[in-house]
């Protein structure tokens, strides 16, 4: 294992995404006698994002390592505490989601901790008495899942957690640098300078969720987007794992699910469109009828519109642009042409848009897409398209880079305040009493407050009073 200066460590070509990563720091009282002071270390995931401006706030001092995808987080924190000790703070820049920390190819969750628990149980020995362990990965101490995350590794490791429960990042991206959940009363260290408020991105990040016979499909995509400079997936393999909370998340894949869609996963997935995100729903042909009714009823059950009929039709062919696809569609552009093979069709309602068209029935619809809220949903019924994701002559990649793109940009822009109002209050036949504030801006600025009113009651045209 090799500590990298700052100096150097700015010349790799690293990537770092905005909320999905955690800073951890630790220490076991006993060994503040031998160096009271201890060593501030930084491990960095190779996938994140922007790091030249996260590695200029780092206070002078620290330490740095480099975790690349072949490593696994337990054992390279380890390796980096035990080779360095006595540690008195461990800043660990990685992704979160409620309850868990991960890079694009290792995870700690509230199973690995148990899994591990002898492993971790050994961190203390390294550490001064002095510090903690800081999660600053999105959302990692949210909710009651994130809270006994916090708690089980405090436990084990035998020094305090704190935990940020929301975005973790730019204020105008909805994000913020306070870490809200804590399993003490100390205050928490501080291994940034101010220069970290000038930290302004947030991750485009992708969940693929499979059955757990056709997970060899959903590997193809997420080795496809954690393959992407900037671009993050996370797999999870249904009877494993639920659809879990997606606030992390910019767009979700579900692939061949072979049992209904429970209300909470129904729950968690509405959120994610009510936010801006995309769900995008991978059937198959008339052999996989179970599986196409399951996403048929979960669609339904978000209040959308799309259907997958019962056919196996386009089998090994090409769809080309103006001719099956709809080149007009934003996620359609400077698509080459696609792949399919024992297709089905797609019926469509609401307010839904042909993406493409079959190609053996063009009557027919092979990839349509519903807008639904401040999101969007997604569905196709063939998951041949991605055999050829990595060949350059189709358009296959581009498509599914401007998937994700196009969703985070669009969960950025979505900036809804909150507006309360008071009840009215004293009223008479011709006046009434009532209030009002904003109690969220959601890191917009408010350039204006009055108040309008008219006293017309067919078409009026509201008078401001602005305060």
């Amino acid at each position: 294992m090799k500590a990298i200066s700052m100096k150097s460590l700015i010349k790799i070509p690293l990537t770092l995404a905005l909320m999905c990563w955690l800073i951890l720091t630790s220490s076991i009282p006993g060994l503040s006698q031998k160096n009271p002071a201890g060593s501030d270390i930084v491990i960095i995931d190779s996938t994140l994002q922007n790091v030249g401006i996260l590695l200029n706030s780092l206070k002078p001092g620290t330490k740095l390592f480099y975790l690349d995808k072949s490593e696994q987080l337990v054992t390279f924190i380890s390796e980096t505490v035990t080779n360095n000790a006595p540690v008195k703070s461990l800043h660990l820049l990685t992704h979160g989601a409620p309850g868990a920390i991960f890079t694009t190819s290792t995870f700690i969750n509230y199973d690995i901790l148990n899994k591990e628990k002898g492993e971790i149980s050994k961190w203390k020995e390294s550490f001064t008495s002095n510090g903690a362990i800081l999660l600053y990965g999105c959302e990692t101490g949210k909710g009651n899942a994130g809270f006994e995350f916090c708690k089980k590794l405090s436990n084990i490791s035998g020094v305090n957690v704190f935990a940020s429960n929301d975005r973790t990042g730019a204020s105008n991206l909805g994000g913020n640098w306070v870490l809200e959940v804590s399993t003490s009363g100390t205050e928490n260290p501080i291994c940034f300078t101010q220069n970290i408020l000038t930290y302004n991105h947030i991750l485009g990040k992708v969940l693929v969720w499979s059955g757990p016979s056709w997970q060899s499909y959903a590997t193809t995509v997420h080795n496809y987007y954690n393959a992407q400079s900037g671009l993050t997936s996370v797999q999870m393999v249904d009877n494993v794992n639920t659809i879990p909370d997606l606030s992390g998340y910019s767009m979700v894949f579900i692939v061949l699910p072979e049992r209904a869609i429970n209300a909470t996963e129904i729950n968690n997935l509405k959120a994610l469109i009510d936010r801006g995100g995309r769900i995008i729903w991978v059937g198959e042909n008339s052999y996989f009828v179970a599986m196409n009714t399951v996403i048929t009823n979960a669609v339904a059950a978000l209040g959308g519109h799309l259907s997958i009929q019962n056919l196996g039709l386009d089998n090994s062919c090409t769809y080309l642009p103006d001719i099956h696809i709809n080149m007009s569609s934003p996620l359609m552009e400077g698509v080459a042409k696609l792949w399919g093979s024992a297709v089905s069709a797609i019926n469509i309602g609401g307010d839904a848009t042909v993406l493409v068209k079959m190609r053996d029935d063009p009557t027919k619809i092979a990839m349509a897409q519903e807008r639904m809220g401040n999101g969007d949903i997604i569905a196709w019924a063939d998951v041949n398209q991605w055999d050829v994701i990595n060949d350059a002559s189709f358009g296959t990649a581009l498509f599914f880079r401007t998937l994700l793109n196009s969703a985070a940009e669009r969960i950025q822009s979505i900036l809804v305040a909150s507006l309360t109002t008071t009840e009215a209050y004293s009223i008479s036949g011709n006046s009434a009493y009532t209030g009002g504030n904003i109690t969220n801006d959601n890191g917009s600025s408010i350039t204006e407050r009055g108040i309008c009113w008219s006293t017309s009651t067919a078409n009026p045209t509201p008078q401001i009073i602005r305060l």
